[in-house]
C-alpha cells in the first residue's frame, strides 16, 4: 500500500516562568508546530487550568528522535520500532510519536488523531511512503 503521510517533526515546548519553577522544555513530536503546542497545552492543562494557550512556547522543528520513555517501551516489548516510523493500524497509516505508561505506542494520524496502540496491533513494513 502506497500512501502520502506528512513528515514527523520534533518540537520542544515549555511555559516560561511556569508555576512549577524553572523552564522545563518537553519534547513533543507532531506534524506541525501548532499541533505540538496544542498537545503540550492539553497535557499541562489538566493540572494547571489557569495557564492560557498563548503562554506555550515551542522551538524547532528538529529531527525526530527516540525518547528515553520510548526506548524503554521498545526494549520492554522487544520490538524494533522508532519514533517517526510509519505504521498501519486498522487500514489507517500513521507515525509513532511516543509511548505511554502502559507500554503502548502513541500513533499520530494525518487527521490529527493520537491513538494509543499495543505494539502487536500495528503493522510495520507494510507501508510504502509515496
Amino acid at each position: 500500500m502506497q500512501v502520502e503521510i506528512p513528515a514527523l517533526l520534533r518540537f520542544e515546548c515549555c511555559i516560561p516562568n511556569a508555576p512549577w519553577g524553572e523552564d522545563h522544555w518537553a519534547t513533543v513530536h507532531a506534524f506541525t508546530r501548532g499541533q505540538a503546542k496544542s498537545e503540550y497545552w492539553r497535557d499541562i492543562r489538566e493540572c494547571w487550568s489557569e495557564i492560557p494557550y498563548t503562554a506555550v512556547r515551542c522551538r524547532g522543528p528538529f529531527t525526530p528522535c527516540d525518547t528515553e520513555k520510548f526506548r524503554h517501551t521498545a526494549n520492554y516489548r522487544k520490538v524494533d520500532y522508532h519514533i517517526g516510523d510509519p505504521v498501519m493500524w486498522r487500514g489507517k497509516v500513521g507515525r509513532i510519536v511516543d509511548s505511554n505508561s502502559s507500554a503502548n505506542f502513541e500513533v499520530l494520524f494525518p487527521d490529527g488523531a493520537r491513538i494509543h496502540i499495543h505494539p502487536i496491533d500495528v503493522a510495520q513494513g507494510a507501508v510504502t511512503l509515496g
